[in-house]
């Protein structure tokens, strides 16, 4: 639920115009519900319709703008008010429709623009398959959480609804499914219980899968000039294995709260119609509306525990992105001083050290390159030539000693404009899957 009140908190305008429309269609639905006793006396019984409880409210409305309440008037009633609960929904449900696009797209420019932001060396020890699959599947599956969220906000303000309207009908039989509603709730929650727990396992294998996808990727030339492609199969396997065992206890636990809530939703209803016309003697039109309300009562919780298992299995997608972008803001890189750079001397690097986690790579590193000259770095694999670079560009800091343009310190320089003065060709080939212009 702690996913709820982050979105609504992102989303304080779109959600309580949402709620409100939300409200308002709650109420017409149940004002409209009113007119359904005196609709029911009239026609099974034969009868003028009874003013008294819930029908009186139907009957006092219409009387109001001047009608009376006649069978013709209550149908018509019934129908503008299920017309006009629809035409609200309607606009609450594209706010809604609205909102989840807004909550992928966000997420996913927050995303960007945090990785952009970040240090290299926090790049250098994040897998491109994680952050694929944060920017991709775990944003969609985050503004899902945000859908399921208010689908489940929806159910339970119409459970409401119904409820005051069936109370108002007869107040010890509303008590006793409300109650009854509960108890289901509480027997099925080891479904939902389960469904958080597949939710968690399916973000974590979709990650790790896609991780080793982009990885194999990168391998497949040298794989299949060596014959080796099997080893894809095995390197992939047992992730997509342990994808596929989470995606069935997800289904096995929605489908399960399913199989087991409508037979309930019927033994209740088949018992409230014989204890209302058996035991409590009430009429046949009390009762059907009673069954009526009340149907929609469970139906309407049932919603709402479909909705919440919903929602916490695509909560784990949410933590998991937002978890990645704390750390991607954790990591976000100090531009250095505010010297404009300036390169008419000197690029000079003075008793450089640096490691990588604790293994040295340079140490007391000093060179001048003069302007205008062409310099050539030459060294066995792993010797620290493109650290050099990565140091001059600012990429990466010194641990010791000191990068200097024109005897300025790098520390001082404005490290954005520094690069701007910069052509980098990378070792690797870099090719967009995209038109020549493009690249």
């Amino acid at each position: 639920m702690r996913a709820v009140l982050a979105f609504f908190r992102a989303y304080p305008r779109r959600s309580l115009l949402v709620l409100a429309a939300l409200v308002v269609a709650g109420t017409l639905e149940g004002i409209s519900m009113t007119a359904l006793l005196p609709v029911l006396s009239v026609a099974l019984e034969h009868d003028s319709a009874d003013a008294n409880g819930v029908g009186g409210v139907a009957l006092t409305l219409l009387r109001s703008i001047g009608l009376e309440p006649t069978l013709t008037s209550l149908l018509a009633m019934i129908v503008v008010g299920v017309t006009a609960t629809s035409a609200v929904a309607l606009l609450a449900r594209r706010e809604i429709g609205y909102t989840v696009a807004q909550v992928a797209t966000d997420l996913r420019l927050q995303l960007l623009r945090s990785l952009v932001a970040a240090r290299w060396e926090y790049y250098l020890r994040q897998p491109v398959g994680k952050l694929s699959n944060a920017m991709a599947g775990e944003a969609s599956a985050a503004s899902q959480a945000y859908l399921s969220a208010t689908t489940m906000i929806t159910s339970a303000i119409q459970a409401v609804a119904y409820s005051a309207v069936a109370f108002a009908v007869s107040w010890k039989a509303t008590a006793a499914y409300v109650a009854a509603a509960l108890v289901i709730a509480i027997a099925l929650h080891s479904m939902v219980r389960l469904a958080k727990r597949a939710g968690k396992r399916s973000t974590k294998m979709m990650t790790q899968l896609l991780t080793g996808l982009y990885d194999t990727l990168q391998s497949v030339k040298p794989l299949k000039a060596m014959g080796r492609e099997n080893l894809a199969d095995g390197v992939l396997a047992a992730q997509t294995l342990e994808l596929n065992a989470a995606t069935r206890r997800l289904v096995v636990a929605r489908e399960g709260r399913k199989a087991i809530q409508q037979p309930i939703i019927a033994i209740l209803m088949a018992a409230g119609t014989y204890v209302g016309v058996v035991l409590w003697n009430l009429p046949m039109s009390t009762v059907l509306v009673l069954m009526i309300l009340l149907s929609r009562v469970l139906f309407n919780f049932g919603k709402v525990q479909a909705d919440y298992q919903d929602l916490v299995g695509y909560e784990s997608f949410y933590w998991s992105l937002r978890r990645t972008l704390d750390e991607a803001a954790r990591e976000v890189e100090q531009l250095g001083g505010t010297v404009p750079p300036t390169l008419e001397r000197e690029i000079a690097i003075e008793h450089v050290e640096f490691a990588y986690a604790g293994a040295p790579v340079l140490h007391d590193c000093s060179l001048q390159i003069p302007f205008g000259s062409f310099a050539s770095i030459v060294g066995p694999s792993g010797a620290g030539k493109t650290t050099l670079i990565d140091l001059v560009v600012g990429l990466v800091r010194p641990q010791r000693g000191r990068i200097l343009l024109d005897g300025v310190d790098l520390e001082e320089v404005e490290l954005h404009a520094w690069r701007r003065m910069i052509g980098y060709v990378p070792q690797e080939n870099l090719l967009l899957h995209d038109t020549v212009e493009r690249n």
